[in-house]
């Protein structure tokens, strides 16, 4: 399954393996909302620690949008990325895309990401 999903509290958090197609990532999402755990107002968690991708400028664009798109389907604008820190440049030209259109932060571990999204809550 190359996009897994859990709630944890009140963030859906979605973690990438392998190489998810963006059907994938937009059916897991439809997936999370449709379970009766889900509310609006929730912050999102991408966990992209064992994703092998490294995507051109308008993949990471496509997806950038994508992801900001959400905030209109009841999520809230604030994300929270747990990525490799071999793969910083990526993950700085994303958050670049998102040019403060959404809160963003980016962290190593799961726990200092959830313990970011529950201060801002």
């Amino acid at each position: 399954m190359p996009v897994i999903w859990d709630f944890l509290d009140d963030v859906l958090a979605l973690k990438y393996v392998g190489n998810p197609t963006t059907k994938e990532r937009q059916d897991a999402v439809t997936e999370a909302m449709a379970d009766p755990a889900f509310r609006p107002g929730m912050a999102l968690l991408f966990d992209t620690r064992s994703s092998i991708s490294a995507v051109g400028t308008d993949e990471l664009r496509k997806r950038v949008e994508w992801a900001v798109g959400l905030t209109s389907l009841g999520f809230r604008p604030q994300f929270a990325v747990v990525a490799d820190p071999t793969r910083g440049g990526i993950v700085e030209a994303g958050v670049r895309m998102i040019d403060g259109r959404v809160e963003v932060g980016v962290f190593a571990t799961i726990a200092e990401a959830l313990a970011w999204l529950a201060t801002s809550a």
